[in-house]
């Protein structure tokens, strides 16, 4: 099971920094310039960093681990890592003192149930100058082991995420140990105590911790200057404070906007809006039959002539010879000549009959649209009245709870002020009592003994690395496995003799247990990479709980 970190504890955390290198180097085909390689067991029994600087091609880096640190007898110790490359290939060694390769594949039992074993986990390669929380995604990751990783295929990936199986192989020192040190204080001079008697104020405020700090700075803050800390709903609300009506609208929708401008819309403006039909129909309403008849076609008006033809001028119509047969009686002219016209006046009168209706279809649609369109237009006036009624309804319930905002806020930043004005008082009093003449030796020693406390573990764990750089290189979630990543091409595993044969220095090491490989370069990506001047530690960090007892599962 996990196991809780004590100050004892972690008092056993050792680091190992080799060296601080400084170089002006120029942009080039890719190298690491100041990569950071990662590698633990699966559980984090120990953990090994190299930190690697601008050294030139061909030349090896090494970083040494603290020999006896690994969490659960030999078998978990890492003895250190060594790093190089040439015009070709990167070559990554690890010393171990007798983990082989085939070790933490888990198996099945007689039962079914799986039995987890600790072996190694994935190499990870950190190229972005970030600690490994912040690039996580961004990672580079060589997995070469039979471990509980997720990904199967040996080789180079990139655009890794780094995950933790940790909690599966009995572990969880690694994430225990960043959780726990996050949380010291940055490690500080101790001052003799004839310096102490001498501290002022703000010098004996620097050594409180940060809480009491900042009351000190918060006790002067102004209203402002509080809200500037404050979420941007609150601040919004001061700004709202007095937004007048106009202006909200102005924040509505286009919907709402255009009901402030219809409030007063007359019906006639109304029609304006609506289709060609719908403004025609306000025309045709009141249009005579007779307007109606004159935009008719020429057959159509003729036709209301033609209706009331008498037979006789019917007749005279008709060529001279047929009006000639039809007054001497040829039975044959007056049949066919009584029945042309019967027929003529009968399609005349069709026509006419036609058109009347037509007529009458036009002006009963024509108001019937009319009637429409006035009942919309009330409908329309009623939402519209309805929305400025909603909105400001809506405006009054806004500007409420924006005062009530301003308010709870400005109660809020009382008590604040009051709370550092408490810690302010209560730290100025102790200062007073401390480090008057009867108090002075006692409260020395205690401040002695507690930055003592932490500066040495700050040196077990961090050695000349500043806190920060030093938790940069403790993944805060345990990463020890690729989760996911994108496979980039094949790894060459090396024996010690092949790394011998490159200028490998195996006296550097005690372990049994050499893990070597070498990746080419191209592999990694062709670009061109700019390498900052600046300071490369070359650190590794091995975990340690030594003063502590723990039962760790076989790895068999």
């Amino acid at each position: 099971m996990k196991s809780h970190l004590s100050l004892k504890s972690l008092l056993a955390v050792t680091t190992t920094v080799i060296s601080v290198l400084s170089f002006n180097t120029q942009a080039k085909a890719f190298n690491f310039g100041n990569a950071t390689l990662s590698i633990g067991f699966e559980c984090n029994n120990d953990v090994s960093t190299l930190i690697l600087g601008s050294k030139p091609l061909g030349t090896w880096q090494y970083s040494k681990d603290a020999v006896g640190d690994g969490t659960g007898g030999n078998h978990y110790d890492l003895y250190g890592m060594g790093f190089m490359e040439d015009a070709k290939y990167a070559y990554v060694a690890i010393n171990t003192y007798d983990m082989a390769l085939n070790a933490g594949i888990d198996t099945l039992d007689s039962n079914g149930k799986t039995v987890y074993n600790i072996g190694w986990g994935d190499l990870l390669i950190n190229t972005t100058g970030k600690n490994v929380t912040e690039a996580n995604g961004n990672l580079f990751g060589v997995h070469f082991g039979g471990n509980n990783s997720g990904v199967s295929q040996v080789g180079l990936y990139g655009n890794v995420l780094g995950s933790s199986v940790a909690g599966l192989h009995t572990g969880g020192v690694h994430e225990n140990l960043s959780a726990v040190a996050k949380n010291f204080a940055q490690s500080k001079s101790i001052p003799t105590l004839q310096e102490y008697q001498q501290w002022s104020l703000a010098t004996y405020v620097s050594y409180q911790p940060d809480s009491t700090q900042k009351a000190f700075v918060d006790v002067k803050l102004s209203l402002n200057d509080y809200l500037q800390n404050q979420s941007t709903t609150v601040k919004q609300a001061f700004a709202d404070a007095n937004l007048s009506f106009d202006s909200y609208v102005q924040r509505q929708s286009s919907t709402v906007k255009q009901a402030f401008a219809d409030a007063n819309l007359s019906f006639d403006s109304y029609v304006q809006r609506q289709s060609t039909t719908v403004k025609q129909a306000f025309v045709d309403v009141n249009l005579s039959f007779d307007d109606y008849l004159q935009k008719q076609t020429t057959t159509t008006k003729q036709a209301f002539v033609d209706v009331n033809l008498s037979f006789d001028d019917y007749l005279k119509k008709q060529p001279t010879s047929t009006q000639t047969k039809y007054h001497n009686g040829d039975s044959s002219t007056v049949q066919s000549v009584n029945t042309a016209y019967n027929n003529f006046v009968k399609n005349a009168q069709t026509k006419v009959t036609q058109t009347k209706t037509s007529y009458t279809t036009l002006i009963n649609n024509a108001q019937k649209t009319v009637s429409d369109t006035k009942t919309k237009y009330d409908q329309f006036m009623v939402s519209t009245q309805k929305t400025i009624g909603d909105t400001k309804t809506k405006y009054d319930q806004f500007m409420v709870s924006t005062q009530k905002t301003i308010s709870d806020t400005k109660t809020n930043y009382d008590k604040f002020i009051v709370a550092a004005q408490s810690i302010v008082t209560t730290t100025q009093n102790n200062y007073t009592k401390e480090l008057s003449s009867t108090n002075v030796n006692n409260s020395y020693k205690a401040l002695v003994s507690k930055y003592t406390t932490i500066n040495t573990l700050n040196d077990k764990m961090f050695g000349s690395l500043s806190r920060e750089q030093g938790l940069a290189y403790f993944d805060q979630k345990g990463a020890n496995v690729i989760g996911s990543g994108n496979w980039l091409g094949n790894i060459e595993m090396l024996n010690l003799d092949q790394l011998i044969a490159v200028g490998y220095d195996k006296s550097l090491f005690q372990g049994k247990q050499t893990i070597a490989f070498r990746i080419e370069r191209s592999v990694f990506a062709p670009e061109s990479i700019p390498e900052p001047a600046s300071l490369f530690g070359l650190a590794t960090v091995g975990l340690a709980l030594a003063s502590r007892k723990r039962s760790w599962r076989s790895a068999k």
